[in-house]
């Protein structure tokens, strides 16, 4: 199916569905739409898109940056128009797979949504996406999600789940409910599973700027938004549950990964490398768990930057040749370090800073180049077993009011300055 966007400007989808059930979509071509979706699904209970190719996007409003599958909720006209009933109802049981998406604006995804009301059951598994200006998937207010296998070329952003809108750009994508009745905050518990995709860098001109080729997004709502009276989301806890992200391959202009706010996540046998940004970005009160082998190598900025939340990093973590700190942990309470492996960063191997806290186990901390460890601004270090050897300044450093504890078999050894260095400003 050509929609000959390019020649007619068409500005209605391709294909559309509304209250349906038990569709399917195979081995399709669907081409050339024009500021409109490919498919546009509205509350859809069983869909399947197999073996389809989904190319050719144009637009003339730099604000639309339509998706070719847009999988979305029954709400109002403004979204979905001419549907005989507004229920809320959502999209759910859909398997996206073998799929080729490719000069887009956005491929999948949702940017309208009702507090409380998910989309569910949703994999998305062994796609090529490539060439996609913005987000290649992008998921608001979804729950029981797996997106696995997926491999992502030239794409601004990979990967875009989140349970509230960010910068409090909330009239943008929520609605209050059809039926008229009262929303409450809450926090997703999402059971996402991101594993065994491949994010290469975007190397192409003209795409939008990332932040992440990875994002789940959770927040605090401080101030509800209302609209015409009524309240469309209320102030609260809109935190992520459950998250599990194993086995990629990530690589970008952005940071590789950023957890906000995201409760119960663990990555495990990741590799994110090459980003321009930090390679794992943990914010507002995440609680994160590294197992396995995770490999963050050669990203700009940090290797990990864990801010206001709690870190653990269990089996074997390596962080090496980032352009700034290895692992710097700031304004965090209880970090557990184990076993890793830091080296030949631009900055410290380890920083802690902002009143932070940390017992670090049998960490291997070389050539660096700055200090191995730093302890500042309050910061509390346990410092047991392990080696501190060769960075290019002091060993340990500590400064303004840090309290460090080394304990027995910490070897800090063959450093620049000092052994152990520590600074009354």
């Amino acid at each position: 199916w050509d929609g000959l966007g390019s020649v007619t400007k068409n500005t209605n989808p391709i294909f559309r569905f509304v209250h349906a059930s038990d569709i399917e979509f195979l081995n399709c071509t669907v081409q050339n739409s024009f500021n409109a979706h490919h498919l546009e699904m509205g509350g859809i209970k069983g869909l399947s898109i197999l073996g389809c190719t989904f190319s050719d996007y144009s637009q003339d409003k730099a604000s639309l940056k339509k998706e070719a599958v847009q999988l979305d909720i029954c709400n109002n006209s403004s979204i979905m128009p001419g549907c005989e009933v507004y229920d809320d109802a959502r999209c759910q049981n859909v398997l996206i797979k073998n799929n080729t998406f490719t000069e887009l604006y956005r491929a999948i995804g949702t940017h309208s949504a009702v507090v409380g009301k998910y989309m569910s059951n949703i994999t998305i598994s062994d796609n090529f996406f490539s060439d996609i200006k913005g987000k290649a998937i992008g998921m608001y207010n979804y729950k029981n999600c797996n997106i696995v296998h997926n491999t992502f070329v030239d794409c601004s952003e990979a990967i875009d789940f989140r349970s509230v809108s960010m910068s409090d750009s909330y009239g943008k994508n929520f609605y209050a409910p059809a039926d008229g009745s009262k929303v409450k905050a809450q926090p997703l518990t999402a059971n996402l599973v991101i594993a065994d995709n491949v994010i290469r860098k975007d190397r192409m001109s003209g795409h939008d700027t990332g932040g992440a080729m990875i994002r789940v997004f959770g927040t605090h709502v401080r101030t509800s938004y209302t609209s015409n009276g009524k309240t469309i989301v209320p102030a609260g806890d809109y935190s992520i549950k459950n998250v599990v992200i194993e086995r990629n391959r990530v690589s970008g202009k952005a940071a590789g990964i950023i957890l906000n706010d995201v409760k119960n996540a663990t990555l495990r046998n990741n590799i994110i490398y090459e980003c321009d940004k930090h390679g794992l970005q943990i914010t507002e009160n995440s609680t994160v768990t590294l197992k396995g082998t995770n490999k963050i190598y050669s990203n700009e900025k940090n290797g990990i930057s864990c801010g206001s939340s709690k870190l653990k990093l269990q089996g074997s973590t390596k962080i090496y040749r980032n352009g700034a700190t290895g692992l710097y942990i700031y304004k965090s309470k209880n970090a557990d370090i184990r076993k890793l492996i830091t080296y030949s960063n631009g900055g410290a191997g380890i920083t802690l800073t902002g009143t932070s806290s940390a017992v670090i186990k049998n960490p291997s901390v070389r050539g660096n180049k700055h200090y191995g460890i730093i302890a500042e601004k309050k910061s509390k270090l346990k410092l047991e077993g392990g080696t501190v050897a060769k960075n290019a300044e002091s060993g340990v450093f500590a400064a303004e009011q840090a309290d460090v504890s080394l304990r027995s078999g910490v070897k800090i050894e063959q450093n620049k300055g000092a052994g152990v260095s520590v600074s009354s400003g």
